[in-house]
């Protein structure tokens, strides 16, 4: 008797560890991903590509660290979109995107805040490479889980983060406008 409550105690343990699956890859709808990049100053980017980082390297058992990946992401594009598009070939998900270009302009184009007023304000779209990327990543997801959360609600912490940076975002633009005295 004893025994069997042990049993059903570990039983009903174990069942409250199980994890849910996860996704493939970073689930986030295009609209949440493009506007909390833009009123983040594209840190939210850096968000992305470590929750995509930490999924591969969970999925494809490697020894690499994702907040490293991260903080280098400069030198992690290109392969971060590549197995991104090798994953959609091997599961027979069609995708279109050019892994090299969308690359390139997200390594090159935050280097646009060097440039003059108000050409720097180009380097806020780096996110637009990474939109056709991004919703290749959706149709994997689908694919692999029909049911899973497409986080696309934004949360109060979201709205919190688009209010503060939004209004930051005008005074930027608005500034980079004004004659200079």
């Amino acid at each position: 008797m004893a025994t069997d409550v042990a049993t059903t105690q570990s039983f009903h343990l174990a069942q409250n560890t199980v994890t849910k699956p996860e996704t493939p890859f970073f689930a986030v709808s295009l609209l949440k991903l493009v506007a909390l990049s833009l009123c983040t100053n594209n840190l939210y980017l850096l968000y992305w590509f470590y929750q995509n980082w930490r999924l591969i390297k969970e999925r494809e058992s490697l020894d690499v660290l994702p907040i490293g990946r991260t903080l280098f992401a400069f030198f992690y594009w290109c392969e971060t979109f590549t197995r991104i598009r090798d994953y959609a070939e091997q599961k027979r998900v069609a995708i279109s995107f050019h892994t090299g270009i969308l690359a390139l302009g997200c390594m090159f184009m935050p280097l646009a805040g060097w440039l003059p007023l108000p050409y720097e304000l180009i380097g806020y779209f780096t996110v637009m490479f990474l939109l056709p990327v991004q919703a290749a990543v959706n149709r994997l997801n689908r694919s692999a889980m029909p049911d899973h959360d497409p986080n696309s609600r934004f949360s109060f912490w979201n709205w919190i983060v688009i209010v503060i940076g939004g209004l930051w975002m005008v005074l930027v633009v608005v500034g980079s406008f004004l004659p200079k005295q």
